[in-house]
Formats: C-alpha cells, structure tokens, sequence
C-alpha cells in the first residue's frame, strides 16, 4: 500500500490523471451515444465499418513507419522536430500509395465502395499519432486530454446526424450505415489533430528534408522502427482484429457487427486507462532513462498497481456482461453480449501488459517483440480456426481466440522485464 500512496502523491500520476480525464469523459460520451447508434445502424452496417477499421487499424501501424514513436526518444528537441517532420513525409507518402493501390486494384476488381475512405483514414491517423507524441514529450496533457474530449464529441454528434439522415431516407443499407460510421471515426481524428497543432509551429505538410546529414543520422539511428517495430506492430494489428476479418470471412457482417459492438465497449475502461498510461509512462520512463535511472522498477509496481485496480471489475463483467448489453443495446444486440465474458479476461491482461509494453522502444527489443508477434499471431489463427472447423461456433471461436490472447499478454510481460533487465536503454 505504500507503493500506491507513493505512486499517487507523484506527477505521473497527476499526468495520468489529467489524461484520465480526457479519455474518461470522451470514453463515457461515446458509451452514452452507443444505445442510440446502435438503434440508427443495423449490425450489417456495424460489421462494414468494422471491417474497413480493421484493415485500418492494420495500416495506421506502418502509415509514418514508427517514426512517431521515435519523436519522444533523442534528449535533444531539435532531433526530435526533425523526426516528426520525417514521421509527417512518411505518413504522407504511405497514404499515397495506398490512394494508387486501391486506384489501380478498381480497374480489375469489384472494390466496395467504402474502402475509398482507407487513404484519408491513413493520413489523418498518422498525422495524429505524431502530434500526439510531440505534445506528450512537451507534457502538455492538459491540450492531449481537451483534444480527445472535442473529437470524441464531434465524431459522435457527426455519427448521429448522418445515421438520422440515413433513417429519415429509407437508405440505411450495410453500406450507406458503414459510410456514417467511417465519417464519424474520420471526423473524430481531423478534430483531434488539427486541435493538438494548435498553438505550435509544427506543420503538417512539412520540407523534404529526407537526405541532409542530420535526417541520415537519425534515420539510421531509428531504422529499427520502421524494420522491426512498425512490422512488428502491423502483425499485433493483424491479431487484434483477427476476430473481426475471420468472422467476415466465415459467419458474415451480421456477426462480425455483434463483436465490434462487444468489443468497442468492452475496450473502452481499457482505452480510458490504457492512452493515459502509454502517453504519460513512455514520457517518464524515457526521462528516466535520460537520467541514467532504470524505468523497470517503477514498470514494475505499475503492472501490480493496475492488477489491484482492475480485477474486480472484470471479475464483474465477466459474469453480468451479457444481461447489461441487452439492458442497455435493446434484444437484436443480445448475441454481442456471449462474447463479453471472454473479451473481459484478454482486456484484463491486454490492460496490466502496457507498462512492459512501454518499455520495448526504450531497451531496443522490437526484434524480439518481432518474432512474439509472428508466433502470438499464428497461436491465435490457429485457435480460431481449430474452434470453426471443429466446433462451427462464433462463440467458442471467440473464446479460443481471448484465452489464447490473455495467456500471450501474461507471458509477454515476464518476457519484456526478464529481457530489459538484461539490456541497456536508448540514450541519444
């Protein structure tokens, strides 16, 4: 109890708890407009958009190559603007190709039509996931935590008027639905970055600066991050979403349309804690590591921290999940409740693994992370697949999937501490 009250009389955790704040009440707005969401847009229309989100949130992991990441690392601010310059090019130049991809692949295959949205989903995220890292390393988490309420609030608003719009047409197709909710999630990223910028010189349409000496120091000193981490991190995007693209693929949108909701809101105390936790401790644990002070033991206590705190409530959900969904979504979404008992054991560990998980860039082990991906993932397809051609349930498929996906995070966490005790940190 010590450590606790230690670690509560601290700034990181009045960091944590100003962007707590932030994530808490953009987190309960968007809790608060799911019941009317889910009674504009049908499951059909839940499933298109999570598919495209998907494949999204597989893209957003390469889009600046992990050079956002990168922007916190040098001691020095002038490295670090000239890093985020080159995490702005790259994410311009990735979004691009998509834009040429999907041009070229129309003209031999029948693209839906919502898949138009990926390149501008791409830019947008990358130039956020940017901003975000530069503001974290300035501190200013008061600007983090008002930017995440305004485009949580503007997305929603904008998600509700479409979906009346939709209603009110007679056109509340699969499609048309996946087009409001994909407008909403884009709206919410161009509000939330374009509010961070404020205030700064940063430019989000920055010089080539690719070839000068500094950029080609730089480049090879962080080249790790777009070789191993930004891979590295596709594949963990592959894995996370691997429920969603499997169940498109053997059940159908209407399925995969119950697990996005059952998963939204049962990732929610997750991303409420978790943004909070990853911006303000990879701040503090770099710093930490620019004093020469090792950042594992305070990792440490805050894995043991976010045990205490976050066991019972899943514990909770776990057992009267499903009769809250039908409570709060109405009858048609009484199927995304079976899921909610698995999904709460893997976002217990998914949530106690983020100190480890923050210190990977620190102590240089995306290579390592590399290879725990490549095998997390083929675990994980492996159950899933084990469990549909076996048993030919989207239940049980689910189930393998969370179990196998709790027990990676737990072995992850001993992994990350065992291999950072024997390393040394990134001190540029």
């Amino acid at each position: 109890m010590k450590q606790v009250r230690r670690i509560i009389d601290s700034s990181l955790f009045k960091n944590i708890s100003l962007i707590i704040f932030g994530s808490g009440l953009s987190q309960f707005i968007a809790i608060l407009s799911i019941p009317i969401v889910t009674r504009l847009y049908s499951p059909e229309s839940f499933g298109t958009f999570g598919i495209v989100m998907a494949v999204t949130s597989v893209l957003a992991t390469i889009v600046s190559g992990r050079f956002n990441i990168a922007v916190m690392l040098p001691r020095q601010h002038i490295r670090a603007q000239a890093i985020f310059d080159l995490a702005i090019l790259t994410a311009w130049f990735t979004s691009i190709l998509c834009m040429l991809f999907l041009v070229l692949s129309s003209s031999f295959a029948n693209l839906n039509a919502v898949f138009w949205l990926l390149p501008f989903l791409m830019l947008v995220l990358g130039l956020q996931q940017s901003i975000e890292t530069w503001v974290s390393r300035h501190k200013n988490f008061k600007l983090i935590s008002f930017s995440i309420i305004l485009g949580t609030l503007g997305g929603v608003l904008f998600k509700i008027l479409l979906g009346f719009v939709f209603v009110k047409s007679d056109i509340d197709s699969s499609l048309w639905g996946g087009f409001g909710l994909l407008f909403g999630t884009l709206f919410t990223s161009l509000i939330t970055a374009f509010y961070l910028k404020k205030g700064s010189d940063l430019k989000f349409i920055p010089k080539f600066v690719f070839f000068n000496p500094k950029q080609k120091v730089l480049l090879k000193k962080y080249k790790h991050m777009p070789l191993y981490r930004a891979p590295k991190d596709a594949i963990n995007a592959i894995s996370q979403n691997l429920p969603a693209l499997c169940l498109t693929l053997f059940f159908g949108a209407t399925a995969t349309g119950f697990y996005i909701v059952a998963e939204r809101l049962m990732k929610a105390p997750v991303l409420l804690l978790g943004n909070a936790l990853r911006k303000v401790l990879f701040q503090k644990f770099t710093e930490l590591n620019h004093q020469d002070i090792s950042p594992i033991h305070l990792a440490i206590k805050m894995t043991q921290v976010l045990i205490f705190v976050a066991i019972m409530p899943f514990i909770l959900i776990s057992f009267w999940g499903s009769d809250l969904f039908e409570f709060l979504l109405g009858s048609v979404w009484l199927d995304a409740g079976n899921y909610v008992k698995w999904l709460a054991l893997w976002m217990f560990f998914a949530l106690i693994n983020i100190p480890a998980m923050t210190l990977i860039p620190i102590y240089e082990l995306e290579d390592f992370f590399f290879i725990y991906e490549l095998v997390s993932l083929m675990l994980r397809f492996g159950g899933f697949l084990f469990s549909y051609y076996l048993l030919n349930s989207d239940e049980l498929a689910v189930a393998a999937y969370c179990l196998i996906s709790a027990l990676a995070n737990g072995v992850l966490i001993l992994l990350v501490i065992f291999l950072s005790k024997k390393s040394r940190g990134v001190n540029v």
